[in-house]
C-alpha cells in the first residue's frame, strides 16, 4: 500500500488507535476497569502518553486516577529523590493550564513542561522535566465528562503533538466518557432487572433517576416512560401516556418511521434486533441522536417492548469536529499529492516506451498499480469530505444490482444467488446508490475468505423498496455492531474505515434507512430500504 504524507498517515493512526481503544473499552462494566484498559492501550501503543485528572468530589483538588509515562523506569528514582508519590499526587485545578479545559470546556494544546512548573516547587519541576525528557513534549488536554457534566480532564502527550489531532482526542475522551455512562447504565439495568423481580414500583423508583431514556411501548402507544424522556423531548407523563398520544408520529422524525415499525415488528417475533440509531424529535421540533436498545419484556400481563435510548449529541458533535478536521487536510493533501502523481504517472508513461528490461517493466508495473491506488485513496477522502449532490430519476434497482455483480471480480469459492422481487422503478440516483451497494456487496464478498455463499434479494414493502444483501462468512463481532458505519473504524489492516459510513450517508441521503443484522461465525445481513418516490426536490444534501 503506498505511504500517504506523513501528517495524513498520523492522523489516520491516530483515528484508527481511537477506535481500538473504544472497541476495548465498549461494554466493561467497571469504572476503573476502564481508565486501566486505556492506560494498558497506551502502553501497548508505546507512542503517546495519557493521564486521567478527575475532580474530587469538592472539586478542589484534582486526582492523577491513571496514566501512562515515558520513561516509567525512571519513576521510582523520581519518587525517592524527591519524597512525592506520583500515584497518590493531586493536582490544582486553578492554575491556568486546567481552567479553560474544567470551566470553559475548552480544549487546549500545551506544553508538559509548563503543566509540571505550575504543579511543582521549581527544583522538583525541573528534576523532573529533565529526568523524564520533558522538554519537548507537547499535549492535547480536552474536558472528560459523565452524563454532560465535566468531571475532570483527558490528556493525550508526545513530542511535537499537533494541534490536528485534536479531533480525535476530544473523540477518544468521548469514548471514554460514553464507556463511563454505559457501565452507569449497566449497573442501574442490573439494579432495575432486580426491582422488576420485586416490584413494579421498585421498577419506576429507579428508571425515574436514569440519565437515559425509558419508555414501554404496548399496544400502539406508551404505558411507561421516564422523567429524563419527558424532560427532555418536553412533554408531561400523562401527555405520553395518554392513549391518544400516537409516539410514531409525534416524536419520530418521518425519515425513521418506517426503521422504527420494521424493528418493532420483528423484536415482537424475534426479540433479537441489533442496537440502532435514529432521532427523536422534541416538542419544539429540536432532532436529539440516539442510540435504541430494546428487548421483550411482559407488562402487565401483556407482551410489550421496553425501550433505553440514550442520547449521542456529544458524540455526534465529537464525529463533526474529526470530520472537519481531515476535510481540511484532505483538501490540502489532495493538492499537494496530485501534483507530484501526475508528475511521476507521465514519467512512468514515457519508461514505458523505452527498451527496459522484463525486470524493468514489473518494476514499472508496480510503480503504475501504486500511483492508481493512492490516487484513488485520495479521490476517496475527498468524496467523503466534499458534500454531493444527488439528482434522482425513475431507475430500475434489479438491473443495477445485476450490473454491480456482473463487475464484481467473484472468487471461484462463492456461490452467488439472487432472488429479484417484481419491484417498481424507483427515484433514486443510480450513480451514488451504485457506489454505496458496490461497497456492500464487496465487504461480503470480503467476509467468506474460505467461501460460502452471496444472497442478494429485493422486494417491495409498502412504499418502500427492500434490498437484502446477506453472506455466509465470519460475521461481525457485536461490540462491532454499533462503530460499524463510524467514519474511521475498520477491522482491515489497509482500510480507511469510509466505505460503510460513505454507504450510510448515501442511503439515508435517499431518505432511506440501512440495518445490520450479524452473528459472528455465522453470517451478516444488510437490509437497505428506500423510498420508492421522492419527495420534489431536485438534490438532496448527504450531511
Amino acid at each position: 500500500m503506498p505511504k500517504l504524507e506523513e501528517p495524513m498517515q498520523e492522523l489516520i493512526e491516530m483515528m484508527h488507535f481511537t477506535e481500538r481503544v473504544s472497541e476495548v473499552i465498549h461494554g466493561l462494566h467497571d469504572e476503573e476497569q476502564i481508565y486501566e484498559k486505556v492506560k494498558e492501550e497506551f502502553e501497548k501503543a508505546g507512542k503517546y502518553d495519557e493521564g486521567v485528572f478527575l475532580l474530587t468530589e469538592d472539586g478542589k483538588r484534582l486526582k492523577v486516577t491513571k496514566f501512562r509515562i515515558a520513561r516509567p523506569q525512571k519513576i521510582e528514582f523520581l519518587e525517592k529523590v524527591t519524597g512525592i508519590s506520583f500515584a497518590r499526587f493531586t493536582l490544582d485545578p486553578g492554575r491556568e493550564i486546567f481552567q479553560p479545559v474544567l470551566t470553559e470546556g475548552k480544549t487546549i494544546h500545551y506544553r508538559f513542561e509548563d503543566l509540571i512548573k505550575q504543579q511543582a516547587p521549581k527544583p522538583v519541576a525541573y528534576l523532573v522535566v529533565k529526568t523524564l525528557g520533558f522538554e519537548k513534549v507537547t499535549g492535547i488536554m480536552t474536558p472528560l465528562r459523565r452524563h454532560g457534566k465535566i468531571i475532570g480532564a483527558f490528556s493525550t502527550s508526545a513530542p511535537n503533538l499537533a494541534e490536528y489531532f485534536a479531533p480525535s482526542v476530544v473523540s477518544l475522551a468521548t469514548h471514554i466518557s460514553t464507556a463511563l455512562e454505559m457501565a452507569d447504565e449497566h449497573q442501574a439495568r442490573t439494579k432495575m432487572e432486580k426491582a422488576l423481580a420485586e416490584s413494579e414500583e421498585k421498577y419506576r423508583a429507579i428508571v425515574e433517576n436514569l440519565p437515559v431514556f425509558v419508555a414501554i411501548y404496548q399496544d400502539e402507544g406508551f404505558r411507561y416512560v421516564n422523567r429524563a424522556m419527558c424532560e427532555k423531548l418536553g412533554w408531561t407523563f400523562e401527555e405520553m401516556t395518554n392513549q391518544s398520544f400516537d409516539p410514531l408520529p409525534k416524536i419520530i422524525p418521518a425519515k425513521f418511521l418506517q426503521l422504527v415499525k420494521d424493528n418493532s415488528a420483528r423484536r415482537l417475533k424475534e426479540n433479537n434486533v441489533s442496537p440502532y440509531e435514529i432521532s427523536l424529535r422534541s416538542r419544539d421540533g429540536k432532532e436529539i441522536p440516539v442510540t435504541v436498545k430494546a428487548q421483550n419484556i411482559v407488562y402487565e400481563g401483556k407482551t410489550a417492548i421496553e425501550y433505553i435510548m440514550t442520547d449521542i449529541t456529544e458524540r455526534k458533535q465529537a464525529e463533526a469536529e474529526k470530520l472537519a478536521a481531515v476535510s481540511q487536510m484532505a483538501k490540502s493533501i489532495g493538492h499537494d499529492v496530485r501534483n507530484p502523481l501526475s508528475s511521476m504517472k507521465a514519467a512512468a508513461y514515457i519508461l514505458k516506451n523505452e527498451n527496459l528490461s522484463e525486470k524493468g517493466r514489473e518494476m514499472l508495473e508496480i510503480i503504475n498499480l501504486n500511483i492508481a491506488t493512492t490516487g484513488r485513496i485520495i479521490k476517496g477522502f475527498l468524496q467523503f469530505t466534499v458534500e454531493p449532490k444527488l439528482y434522482f430519476r425513475e431507475a430500475d434497482i434489479n438491473a443495477l444490482l445485476k450490473e454491480i455483480l456482473a463487475q464484481t471480480v467473484m472468487p471461484s469459492n462463492i456461490k452467488v444467488l439472487t432472488s429479484f422481487g417484481d419491484i417498481p422503478k424507483a427515484e433514486i440516483d443510480a450513480e451514488q446508490l451504485e457506489r454505496a451497494l458496490f461497497n456492500l456487496i464487496q465487504n461480503a464478498v470480503q467476509a467468506m475468505p474460505q467461501g460460502g455463499e452471496l444472497m442478494v434479494a429485493t422486494e417491495t414493502s409498502g412504499k418502500s423498496v427492500h434490498i437484502e444483501i446477506s453472506d455466509t462468512g465470519v460475521g461481525i463481532p457485536e461490540e462491532n455492531l454499533e462503530k460499524i458505519f463510524s467514519p474511521f473504524f475498520t477491522t482491515k489492516t489497509d482500510g480507511t474505515g469510509l466505505g460503510l459510513s460513505s454507504t450510510k450517508k448515501i442511503v439515508e441521503g435517499h431518505g432511506g434507512a440501512i440495518r445490520i443484522d450479524s452473528k459472528k461465525r455465522k453470517g451478516t445481513t444488510i437490509t437497505v430500504e428506500l423510498p420508492i418516490a421522492q419527495p420534489h426536490q431536485t438534490r438532496r444534501s448527504l450531511s
